[in-house]
């Protein structure tokens, strides 16, 4: 990203990366989550397939590795952030 806005004009470019925390109340809002963006597709084509229900329950069970004492989720991420100047 860095040499394309150098390439592109950009003056001051630099990146840096900042972990992330996103920490949902339960499992209802992390799924609620899902279905309000681009993950939005994979979910209809489980449904389509008639395998959604069996897959909630499957990937429920897989939250409990970023489930936190009180029953929140926790995901974690490191994210890239590139800012420049023109």
């Amino acid at each position: 990203m860095n040499a394309f806005l150098t390439d592109a004009g950009y003056v001051d470019v630099r990146t840096e990366l900042r972990e992330v925390v996103v920490r949902y109340a339960d499992d209802r809002t992390w799924w609620d989550t899902l279905w309000s963006h681009g993950r939005r597709m994979t979910l209809e084509r489980l449904q389509e397939a008639g395998v959604l229900e069996s897959t909630t329950r499957r990937m429920t069970r897989e939250l409990d590795a970023v489930r936190l004492p009180d029953g929140s989720l926790e995901w974690r991420a490191e994210m890239a952030f590139t800012v420049a100047r023109l």
